[in-house]
C-alpha cells in the first residue's frame, strides 16, 4: 500500500538494520499536531530515536528533532520523481538545503525516493523517473557536501510476478528492470532493498489456501519447494529474495539485506481485520526477528480512497497501533532487549530450473526459441525463462523497443 502519512515501529534486528525503534510519521490525514504526537510516541516508547516520514514537511521534521529524534528517513513523494530526477530543476536543492541543518547536526538521514512508485495502478506514471530521481539526489548530495546521507526505495509486493513458491520467486514484468536496476544502486550505496509486505491482504485475496494462523504469524507451512517458512511474513521475504538472486545471483543477504518497510493488520472493514487479529500479528511481528517497519501507530479515518493511498479499500483507516488521538487500541509486548535475527531462507533454495534473460523486443523475434520448448516466455517478451540459455547470452536481437 501507499501511504502520504502514517507512523509505523520497527522492532526487530539484525546485521541489516542499526538497534533502535523507527517511526514512519506523517500528518496530511491525521488531526494531532506533530509536536503532540511525537510526545506521545515518546511517552508510549521512550526509547524512540528512529523516525521514517513521507514527505520532507519542516514542522514534522522540527517536531521530530525537538523531541530528540537522531536518526531520520526523509521521504519524496511519487509526485517530484519527475522533478528531481530532471538536472537543473531546483526542486531537489530545496529539499535538501531543508536537510542541510539536521545533517550539520549530527543527525542520520536516509532520503526515501518515492513510495511504491511502480504500484499497478500508477502505471508507468512514476517508474521511469526513479533511477534517474535516485542519480540526480546522489549528485546533489556530493555537492552539497551532505555524501553521509543515504537512499532507498520503498516497493511494494506487486513487483512480484510470481511469489509461490517462495524460492522460485520472480520479478513481473512490468517492474523487473526498475527494480533490479535500483537493487543494483543500493548495493553499491551500501543500502537495504526495502519492500512493503502484507500477509493480510494475501488472507483476504485467498482464505482457502491461507489460514488466519498462517498469515497473523502463529505457525509456518511448507511449501511446495520443501521449504519449511516459519510464518508468511518470512515466506514473503523469502520470494523477494529468490526474485533478486535470479536477476543477479550477487545480490545476496550479505550485499543487500531486505528489509520490510511496511507491515500490519487493520482493525476494521473486513471480516479478518479484528482487534484480536491485529494484536496477534502486531506482537507476532515485532518479536519475529525480520526488520520491519509496522504500519502504522495511528489510525488515520480521514483518509479516502481520493487520499493518495493507492487504495479504495474499505480498511484503510484502521491500521493504528493506536487511535487518532493516540490511546493504545491492543496491548504489545515490547521486545525488551535485541531480537535475534530471523534465519533467512535463500541457503535453502534449491538450484534455479532457468535463468531469466531480460529483453525488450517484438515478441515475433523470439520464435525459434520458443518453438523448440527451451524457453518460456511472459505475455510482453521482456523476460523470458530460459533453462538452456546462459543468462547473459543476447537471445535475440531487436530493431525497436
Amino acid at each position: 500500500m501507499i501511504r502520504l502519512l502514517g507512523l509505523a515501529l520497527l522492532a526487530c534486528t539484525s546485521h541489516a538494520t542499526e538497534l533502535g525503534w523507527n517511526i514512519n510519521f506523517g500528518f496530511q490525514q491525521n488531526p494531532l499536531n506533530p509536536d503532540v504526537a511525537v510526545a506521545k510516541l515518546k511517552s508510549l516508547i521512550p526509547q524512540l530515536n528512529y523516525s521514517k516520514t513521507f514527505d520532507y514537511n519542516a514542522t514534522v521534521l522540527a517536531a521530530l528533532h525537538t523531541h530528540g529524534i537522531r536518526n531520520m528517513v526523509v521521504g519524496i513523494p511519487n509526485s517530484d520523481l519527475q522533478s528531481i530526477a530532471t538536472s537543473g530543476n531546483p526542486l531537489v536543492g530545496t529539499i535538501l538545503d531543508g536537510l542541510k541543518p539536521l545533517y550539520d547536526d549530527g543527525v542520520q538521514l536516509t532520503i526515501a525516493v518515492g513510495n511504491e512508485p511502480t504500484l499497478a495502478t500508477y502505471g508507468t506514471a512514476y517508474s521511469p523517473w526513479v533511477y534517474p530521481a535516485l542519480l540526480n539526489v546522489r549528485s546533489t548530495l556530493s555537492n552539497k557536501y551532505m555524501n553521509k546521507v543515504k537512499l532507498t526505495v520503498p516497493f511494494d509486493s506487486g513487483i512480484l510476478g510470481t511469489s509461490y513458491p517462495p524460492s522460485q520467486g520472480i520479478f513481473s514484468i512490468s517492474t523487473a528492470s526498475v527494480v533490479t536496476t535500483v537493487a543494483e544502486f543500493l548495493k553499491n550505496e551500501g543500502s537495504p532493498f526495502t519492500v512493503n509486505l502484507y500477509p493480510f491482504f494475501s488472507l483476504v485475496d485467498n482464505p482457502t489456501d491461507v489460514s488466519v494462523a498462517y498469515a497473523t504469524l502463529q505457525t509456518g507451512l511448507t511449501a511446495s519447494d520443501g521449504i519449511t517458512y516459519p510464518n508468511m511474513l518470512a515466506a514473503m521475504v523469502a520470494a523477494v529474495r529468490a526474485a533478486l538472486l535470479h536477476q543477479d545471483p550477487v545480490l545476496t543477504e550479505a550485499n543487500l539485506p531486505i528489509i520490510v518497510g511496511e507491515t500490519g493488520w487493520p482493525t476494521s472493514g473486513n471480516t479478518y481485520a479484528t482487534v484480536e487479529n491485529a494484536q496477534t500479528y502486531v506482537n507476532n511481528a515485532v518479536n519475529c526477528g525480520i526488520p520491519l517497519y509496522g504500519f502504522e501507530a495511528f489510525d488515520e479515518k480521514l483518509k479516502t480512497s481520493g487520499s493518495g493511498s493507492g487504495s479504495t479499500s474499505s480498511v484503510e483507516g484502521s491500521w493504528g497501533w493506536m487511535s487518532e488521538g493516540g490511546d493504545p487500541k491492543f496491548p504489545i509486548n515490547w521486545p525488551t532487549g535485541p531480537v535475534a535475527p530471523a534465519e533467512t531462507c535463500d541457503s535453502k533454495f534449491p538450484p534455479a530450473t532457468g535463468e531469466f534473460v531480460k529483453l525488450v523486443c517484438p515478441p515475433n523475434t523470439l520464435a525459434g526459441w520458443l518453438q523448440s520448448g527451451s524457453c518460456q516466455q511472459d505475455s510482453d517478451c521482456d523476460v523470458i525463462s530460459c533453462p538452456e540459455v546462459p543468462k547473459d547470452t543476447v537471445v535475440a536481437t531487436c530493431s525497436s523497443v
